[in-house]
């Protein structure tokens, strides 16, 4: 049995740990036994990684105990052998984990590349963060023998010029069988969202890269023109504070409607009209890839997200320079076309997790 350790997923789980878990889902679990090594003393996951032979191994939080998370990691691969490592990326400020897996001798170490861009909070953080992400960038190929992304944007960020050709695109495949298209009638009920509302949805993790405060001025506007309107916001994150507070100041805020960290997510793109992800930075998202497998039409940031998400012809795409108002009413637009079956187009491209799944155990075996 091949013995798999990964590494860089958290909570609450957003669309890196969506896009990892269904490939884990779909492994065949008598051939690859996949262990997880989080941030933090707790991990919404570990029930069902556990029940597919699993074990989640908890490390101190880097920034807080630095120390503590250097003993940690080495500890790991001291106490235990692994045929392979699979470390998920969002920017190289730290890329310790890989640099230990070779110190101790795994075999096959892959570098996975999540975004285009880099997320960051403070800006005083911003000038380090580029500078420690500039320097591992140079030398990832030194500690990874594999280097995955999501994209070819993704590659070229996160890997350079030099090594992005070399980069494994592995797609942010989604179990289509879960998603289907729907009037999203039941779903509304459950939700309290009155059947004839226009429902503008979003999915993600609550942080600075998805720009949810700019989202919440967006339905603002788009209430204005259509005060039937509805946002139906899924996730949870370090900005939930924040996010809720702009959204009650905004004038809206009975009309959204917060569900939290979700795992039950068919039903609740069912109940949407139009998807909008104006996010800073991004990628190839899931979301976007889960939100058209459910016929939705897609409003999504042009600075973020690259045109080959564009699967089902029905996205389309939005400067972040232009206002709230032009975005509500390219939704409005959008949202009107309707939902249309496009899983065949996904199933062509590639996003076809059964598939998908198949492809990336082999190579791991």
């Amino acid at each position: 049995m091949t013995r798999l350790l990964i590494f860089g997923l958290k909570d609450p789980a957003g669309g890196v740990e969506s896009a990892v878990m269904s490939y884990v889902r779909h492994f065949d679990h008598d051939a690859i036994a996949a262990d997880f090594a989080v941030f933090g003393a707790d991990f919404s996951l570990a029930p069902e990684i556990e029940s597919m032979g699993g074990k989640v191994l908890y490390l101190p939080v880097r920034r807080r105990d630095p120390l503590g998370y250097r003993a940690a990691a080495e500890k790991i691969f001291r106490d235990d052998r692994y045929d392979a490592v699979w470390c998920h990326f969002s920017g190289l400020t730290n890329i310790d984990f890989l640099i230990n897996a070779k110190k101790y001798g795994v075999p096959l170490r892959a570098a996975h590349a999540h975004t285009a861009s880099l997320p960051w909070g403070s800006p005083l953080m911003k000038y380090p963060v580029i500078a420690a992400h500039e320097k591992n960038k140079r030398v990832i190929d030194k500690y990874a023998t594999h280097l995955f992304a999501c994209s070819r944007s993704a590659a070229a960020f996160m890997y350079g010029e030099k090594n992005a050709a070399k980069a494994m695109i592995v797609p942010n495949a989604a179990d289509l069988s879960r998603f289907a298209v729907s009037d999203g009638k039941d779903a509304r009920k459950s939700l309290g969202i009155p059947e004839d509302a226009f429902v503008a949805g979003h999915v993600g993790r609550m942080c600075v890269a998805k720009n949810q405060k700019f989202l919440i001025d967006i339905f603002a506007a788009l209430h204005k023109i259509n005060p039937n309107a509805v946002l139906l916001f899924v996730g949870d994150g370090e900005l939930r504070d924040e996010v809720r507070a702009h959204a009650a100041a905004s004038g809206c805020g009975d009309a959204v409607v917060f569900t939290g960290a979700r795992t039950d997510l068919p039903g609740l793109y069912a109940a949407m009209d139009v998807f909008c992800l104006p996010s800073l930075t991004e990628g190839f998202p899931v979301t976007a890839v889960e939100a058209q497998a459910c016929g939705l039409p897609c409003v999504v940031s042009a600075q973020a997200v690259e045109e080959s998400v564009n699967i089902s012809g029905a996205v389309r795409f939005v400067s972040l320079a232009a206002s709230p108002e032009a975005w509500a009413k390219e939704l409005l637009s959008t949202g009107a076309q309707g939902k249309r079956d496009c899983r065949k187009a996904l199933e062509q491209a590639g996003f076809e997790i059964v598939s998908a799944a198949k492809k990336l155990q082999d190579f791991f075996i």
